[in-house]
């Protein structure tokens, strides 16, 4: 399978495409995201867990944030250019099945395991996947 032409990822930590390998449609001039925040250095003196916890709870605020956004404004610029992989790594990174279901993957379940696979893109491993006695989700 080809490698995703965009990350979710790299789009939200604005990721220099002068600098490093970007996938494609990351290089293009897309809207930054809202929020950009980068958890700190935590001092020893203070409790250190409330800190953590502080620190998990603002990065869900930006995470909300930046999706909210990103589907908003970005997605709809990009969707008719975005590939099976990007497809796969989007729906990984928001949790939602509706995105592997875009990108062509079908949930196959084998007792409490459960993986997406693309029937075109990943033969093999869809093959094997039968073969032990997977069966597609409903």
């Amino acid at each position: 399978m080809t490698p995703a032409n965009f990350s979710f990822h790299d789009w939200e930590q604005r990721t220099d495409p002068k600098i490093y390998v970007v996938p494609p449609l990351n290089a293009r001039d897309l809207p930054r995201p809202p929020d950009n925040y980068r958890p700190g250095h935590l001092s020893w003196g203070k409790n250190p867990a409330r800190g953590r916890g502080i620190q998990r709870g603002r990065d869900k605020r930006r995470l909300a944030a930046n999706k909210a956004f990103f589907l908003t404004s970005v997605l709809p610029a990009i969707e008719s250019e975005l590939n099976p992989a990007a497809w796969h790594d989007l729906g990984s990174q928001f949790n939602d099945p509706a995105f592997h279901a875009r990108g062509g993957f079908v949930r196959y379940e084998l007792g409490e395991r459960a993986g997406w696979l693309h029937p075109e893109l990943e033969p093999e491993k869809l093959a094997r996947a039968l073969e032990m006695g997977a069966t597609p989700a409903t």
